[in-house]
This record gives structure tokens, C-alpha cells and sequence, in this order.
């Protein structure tokens, strides 16, 4: 038995240092690429969230114009109203101050008799 355990002894005693280097070497490999692989996965997520950012930067500008072109339109669409209106009151006042001067000849004529037979 004495044998036996020195054959395992010798064996580990010679491979035991290789076996280790092989597996730390390997460890530290796999930390290496995983530690890569986490980086470049951080990248690409930055840059991912970066353009959905300006994405939607892009549609708030688009929205915003778009408002503005409409809030442009109706106040131009007020404005056009308003003159309609004021050249309506401008129309309706002149043809007012007509039939005033219009009825204030006829009381004059009325005044002066034009209008009565007798």
C-alpha cells in the first residue's frame, strides 16, 4: 500500500504544479473575457440608450414645430376673422352714416315742405 501511495505522490508531485498553472491560466482567462464581453456589452448599451435619446429628441423638436405651425396657422386664421369683422363694422358704420345723411334729407325736405301736398 506503501507503494501505491507513493505512485500517486510522485504522480501529483510532478503534475500537480502544471495542472494548477493550467487552471489558473484558465480562470484567469475566462475572468479576462467576461470582464471584455461586459465592457463591450456596456458600449453597446450606452450607445443603444444615446441614440433612443436622440431619437426622441428628434420627435420632441418635430412636435414642437408642429405645434408652432399650428398655433401660427389659427392665430393667422384670427387675424384674417378680425379683418373680415373690422370691414364688416367699417361697411355697416358707412352704410349707417348713409342712411343717416339719407334721413336727414328727407327731415329737411319734410321741413321744408318738399313732401306735403298741401
Amino acid at each position: 500500500m506503501q507503494g501505491v501511495r507513493s505512485e500517486k505522490g510522485a504522480y501529483y508531485k510532478s503534475f500537480g504544479n502544471p495542472v494548477l498553472k493550467c487552471f489558473l491560466g484558465a480562470l484567469f482567462t475566462y475572468q479576462l473575457a467576461y470582464y471584455a464581453w461586459y465592457k463591450l456589452e456596456t458600449i453597446e448599451e450606452q450607445h443603444d440608450k444615446n441614440t433612443e435619446i436622440k431619437d426622441l429628441q428628434q420627435e420632441l423638436r418635430d412636435a414642437v414645430l408642429q405645434q408652432t405651425q399650428n398655433a401660427q396657422d389659427k392665430v393667422s386664421q384670427a387675424v384674417d376673422a378680425m379683418g373680415e369683422a373690422k370691414d364688416r363694422i367699417v361697411e355697416g358704420v358707412k352704410d349707417g352714416a348713409d342712411e343717416a345723411a339719407r334721413a336727414t334729407g328727407a327731415v329737411g325736405r319734410v321741413a321744408k315742405g318738399g313732401w306735403w301736398p298741401w
